[in-house]
């Protein structure tokens, strides 16, 4: 049996996931209420338009504003538009939700809508297939042809596709058999359709697209789904998932025990609220989020030697860069990364420790971006923002993980 699991379950009253690898917490989603998420479409009202930060403010929903880049603003997507006529105040457009809103920062619109399914990302008025470039030159050529005889079953050439269509090939995509891929690209298109074809005809706030359920969208942001076992006490989630043709799924019924203490997940949420991470080494992180960036420094803690050799702190730096790795997912910590590991002096040393991050990192999902080292010994890490951090999300449950596990 697989050491990775995804567990689908509840958490303090709504839909959770707990991605576990090799028993420990790797990624953990909750679906907060609220009346859209990523990859919602609306009609929107434009209600402000700033030049000096060349954006735009529209309300997309009843009491819900949302923050639009004018060079992210498509003409297409203006509604009863005159041409020639600049983006105006009440001008009701088609928008997307593309980030959720953070802190004091509102959603982020787009107007270059897209759909999405596990292995597909269809984007109207775009052109060319794309891959994940998480794909190698064999699977490129695999899919290739795959799509190729499916997409002639649909628009006959290839050129009538993408004159109308672009398309991104998501990493899974070359786990799924052919079937599998063209009902998720006959469903994709059947979608795009019928928003293209009754947007004019909505009226404002209207939600003319509802991106798919909590748990559909993370079994399609988890790009090795077919090595996972996935695991539920939820029976109308394993009912779909068996309807939909998984089999790496287990349905969950005890009385006795739950998913949670099953796996010790109370105590692995509450670790992610914890400043110090203690490594088995015995050394340990700490990890500061401020305003501007997160600072993760790497201390020898318990495991200082009196002859710190260059090997013994190559080894403690390799085994934090495993854990910082995981930690970016558990908490979801984007934008910028500052880290302070121990010194080292030999090259050959901090070529290896960079070398091992960006393997690590690219098993993230979400893209993780080792930028460099500084002089002064600090590396430098941007990872992509799309959702709010764990913290705040468990913080509008009105959750304390350092109080759940009792």
């Amino acid at each position: 049996m697989t050491a990775d699991k995804l567990v689908l379950t509840t958490y303090s009253g709504v839909n959770a996931a707990f991605l576990l690898q090799d028993s420990k917490l790797l990624q953990m989603q909750v679906d907060c209420p609220q009346d859209y998420q990523i990859g919602d479409i609306f009609i929107g009202k434009v209600k402000n338009i700033v030049p000096s930060i060349r954006a735009a403010f529209v309300q997309f929903a009843a009491g819900q504003i949302g923050f639009l880049p004018l060079s992210d603003c498509k003409e297409r997507s203006i509604l009863h538009h005159r041409d020639g006529r600049p983006l105006s105040c009440e001008d009701e457009i088609v928008v997307q939700i593309k980030k959720e809103p953070v802190k004091t920062k509102e959603a982020t619109l787009t107007t270059d809508i897209s759909f999405q399914s596990e292995h597909f990302v269809l984007m109207p008025y775009s052109c060319g297939i794309h891959f994940s470039r998480k794909l190698d030159g064999m699977q490129k050529q695999k899919l290739t042809e795959q799509l190729t005889e499916i997409i002639a079953q649909f628009f006959g050439e290839y050129d009538i596709f993408s004159s109308q269509y672009g398309l991104i090939v998501r990493t899974n995509a070359v786990f799924a058999p052919f079937q599998q891929l063209s009902m998720q690209l006959h469903d994709l298109f059947h979608q795009a359709g019928e928003v293209l074809k009754c947007a004019d005809k909505r009226t404002v706030f209207s939600k003319l697209y509802e991106q798919e359920s909590f748990y559909e969208h993370v079994l399609s942001n988890t790009y090795h789904i077919s090595e996972l076992l996935i695991i539920t006490d939820q029976k109308d989630v394993f009912a779909k998932l068996e309807e939909s043709g998984y089999t790496n799924i287990r349905f969950y019924q005890d009385d006795r025990i739950d998913l949670l203490h099953l796996y010790g997940l109370h105590a692995q949420i509450a670790e992610s609220a914890s400043k110090k991470v203690w490594l088995k080494s015995g050394g340990y992180l700490i990890i500061e989020p401020t305003e501007a960036m997160t600072v993760i420094d790497v201390n020898s803690g318990k495991a200082i030697r009196r002859k710190e050799t260059e090997s013994f702190i190559l080894q403690i730096n390799l085994e934090a860069a495993g854990e910082i790795a995981r930690q970016l997912r558990l908490r979801n910590i984007s934008g910028m990364i500052l880290v302070d590991f121990i010194n080292m002096k030999e090259t050959e040393n901090k070529i290896l420790l960079m070398e091992r991050l960006r393997a690590y990192f690219a098993e993230d999902p979400i893209e993780t971006v080792l930028v460099d080292m500084t002089k002064l010994g600090l590396i430098e890490i941007t990872r992509r923002k799309t959702t709010a951090p764990l913290a705040d999300k468990l913080s509008a449950l009105a959750v304390q993980p350092a109080e759940t596990h009792k």
